[in-house]
């Protein structure tokens, strides 16, 4: 037997003010007595995002909630940008589709090509593989790239068998028995070079050998 519960909302938009809302958008869009009608009898969530700038006038976004304490990194800020500029040509071109259909062009739809933010007054890493950064101060870093394996089978073997050939010691961390012996099914399988033991700092394994142990990274 419960003696309190906690209801959360069955949608992630919260709408404060809703008669101040109402009133905004009776003042600017007068024609849609059919919507206004609508939202007056509760049924707002629909809505939303055709009077997003009616509902919420103080607006804000992720960047926002950001203090001076974060460091914000930009991975190849270049290529940030161009997506940027791909995302607001495509829709422009929606924007454009729903005039030239005399359909209306919901505020929500309007706000993404006309996202603007500053950045300057965040810090910023900027990490770039190509030196294009100029006039600024610059580290770099010796980096490789790491695939991850959860989901990709055939891309692990084809790693394991690549790393055998250069002679590489690997580590399996399999965090349990049962994980451990599937791992060994499947390196046997495929005729690898493997090794098995519970704790891999008490064994001493050979270069080019796959170890595999039920230990985790923690």
């Amino acid at each position: 037997m419960l003696k309190e519960i906690t209801i959360f909302p069955a949608h992630e938009l919260l709408v404060k003010n809703l008669r101040q809302a109402i009133s905004r958008i009776e003042e600017k869009y007068p024609e849609e007595k059919e919507d206004i009608e609508l939202i007056k009898n509760g049924d707002f969530t629909s809505k939303i995002d055709k009077y997003f700038n009616q509902f919420y006038i103080n607006q804000a976004n992720f960047l926002d909630y950001l203090s001076d304490e974060y460091l914000l990194a930009l991975d190849e800020n270049s290529k940030i940008k161009q997506r940027q500029e791909n995302i607001i040509l495509e829709n422009n071109n929606l924007i454009d589709s729903l005039i030239e259909k005399e359909r209306f062009v919901p505020e929500a739809i309007q706000n993404i090509s006309n996202f603007e933010y500053n950045l300057k007054e965040k810090q910023i890493l900027y990490l770039e593989q190509n030196d294009i950064l100029k006039n600024m101060t610059k580290f770099y870093f010796d980096t490789r790239e790491i695939n991850f394996h959860s989901l990709e089978l055939e891309m692990l073997l084809s790693d394991l068998k690549i790393y055998q050939k250069e002679k590489k010691k690997v580590i399996l961390l399999t965090g349990n028995e049962i994980n451990s012996k599937k791992v060994c099914e499947i390196l046997k399988e495929h005729e690898m070079n493997y090794h098995y033991a519970p704790n891999w700092q008490d064994t001493n394994f050979k270069s080019g050998e796959i170890f595999v142990t039920t230990r985790g990274l923690i």
